[in-house]
């Protein structure tokens, strides 16, 4: 399958700000926010009380087709209708991106290659990560820096809309990917998701699937956060395996 490479950028700070109902501006606060940390959104949203921003994005291009975001501050003593894990203190960072994995070229070519092979030939479905890089600009306004170190939890799950996330990629695979190495994760093979995955490959049309990404920032790393320049690069690779002897009994 072809690999699926994208350069994701935050919303700003202003972007959030801009989301909440009717897209009031902050009392009091008219400098612009495009260069705000996570640390000013913090003190902004306990301004009002607000637990939790989100915001619809355009999307970078091919293959992401849709993206949004939303950003949830956890403060002690407020649980945010249980968006906050116990005993976490910080902002939680969501990005959701809608990825086209096979799209009608793809299923066509596909549709000559699976046209004689059982339901039963696809006995595994993996991704393989190639990359998974966190950056902000340096103060130079040039240099990337590895925002990485900051986290204190990570999760990248994989979901569509008729079936519910399952998580490959955790805080502590991500020093696997230094180097430019890269791991294969496997799909639960009894998971609704990989069930749909497997029908879609089988009929040989065209789907897409959602890539979440959640960063969990301590409160002692969000001043190191400018969200107007941090930058989400993904590198993933979809894989399916047959079985020899499936598909030629199916054939």
């Amino acid at each position: 399958m072809p690999r699926i490479t994208a350069s994701v950028s935050f919303p700003s700070v202003g972007r959030f700000v801009a989301s909440r109902p009717g897209g009031e501006a902050v009392a009091g606060v008219t400098a612009s926010l495009d260069r705000a940390t996570l640390a000013h959104l913090a003190g902004l949203l306990r301004l009002d009380g607000t637990c939790a921003l989100d915001a619809a994005l355009e999307p970078p291009g091919p293959p992401v087709v849709d993206l949004k975001a939303r950003i949830v501050l956890c403060d002690p003593g407020r649980t945010c209708d249980g968006l906050c894990p116990e005993g976490f203190t910080g902002a939680l960072v969501d990005l959701a991106t809608t990825v086209n994995v096979l799209d009608e070229q793809g299923a066509g070519s596909l549709s000559g290659q699976l046209d004689r092979v059982s339901d039963d030939a696809i006995v595994q479905i993996r991704m393989r990560v190639h990359e998974l890089r966190l950056e902000g600009r340096g103060r130079d306004g040039a240099t990337p820096r590895d925002l990485m170190p900051l986290l204190s939890a990570f999760e990248f799950q994989v979901a569509t809309a008729a079936s519910p996330p399952v998580t490959l990629v955790r805080a502590e695979h991500l020093g696997e990917f230094a180097g430019g190495a890269a791991r294969r994760f496997e799909l639960p093979s009894r998971a609704p998701l990989t069930a749909e995955i497997e029908e879609h490959l089988l009929s040989a049309e065209p789907f897409d699937l959602e890539f979440r990404f959640r960063f969990a920032f301590p409160s002692s790393a969000l001043f190191g956060v400018t969200p107007g320049t941090t930058r989400w690069r993904f590198d993933v690779q979809p894989e399916f395996i047959l079985s020899i002897l499936e598909a030629v009994e199916g054939g």
